[in-house]
């Protein structure tokens, strides 16, 4: 069965009403669940697919605002030009997030914790060092951000 979308068909009721009769019946339902059962998936991926600009643009809209501010972040560095490697605290991410949720009007600000898991779910990984300070060694943790770094981790937003 076969449904085509014509408009040579608009208004004809008893082409629908055949569609309907035969779609609904319990007969119709299983015979379709039986034969989708039997199609074989082996090697599809529904992430192969490719994301039209569109659909980029939507998801992005969509998505947490932890990556909205990671989007708007590299927005603000490509316009600017800037490459430079930019590191700081996860403390000192999350108040720049805060920063840009409020002014952007964000109804709901994400909690240190959460942000920090998110940063993470998107591949902003901390990283550790070693200083010393006053005499006294310290581990240093920060996370790495840069115009190349977001449009690697972000490349299923970004155009």
């Amino acid at each position: 069965m076969c449904l085509v979308d014509s408009e040579c068909r608009v208004g004809d009721e008893k082409y629908f009403d055949h569609y309907f009769d035969t779609l609904a019946n319990i007969d119709a339902g299983r015979d379709i669940f039986h034969y989708l059962a039997r199609v074989d998936l082996t090697g599809f991926k529904p992430q192969s697919f490719s994301l039209t600009k569109y659909k980029k643009e939507l998801k992005a809209k969509q998505t947490n605002d932890v990556v909205k501010w990671l989007l708007n972040m590299h927005e603000t560095l490509s316009d600017e030009a800037d490459d430079e490697i930019k590191k700081a605290s996860t403390s000192d991410w999350y108040n720049k997030y805060c920063r840009w949720a409020e002014t952007s009007g964000e109804s709901r600000i994400m909690s240190l914790n959460v942000f920090s898991g998110l940063l993470k779910n998107e591949g902003i990984d901390t990283e550790k060092k070693n200083i010393v300070d006053c005499g006294k060694r310290r581990k240093f943790r920060y996370r790495t951000i840069s115009q190349q770094i977001l449009e690697v981790q972000l490349a299923q937003y970004i155009e």
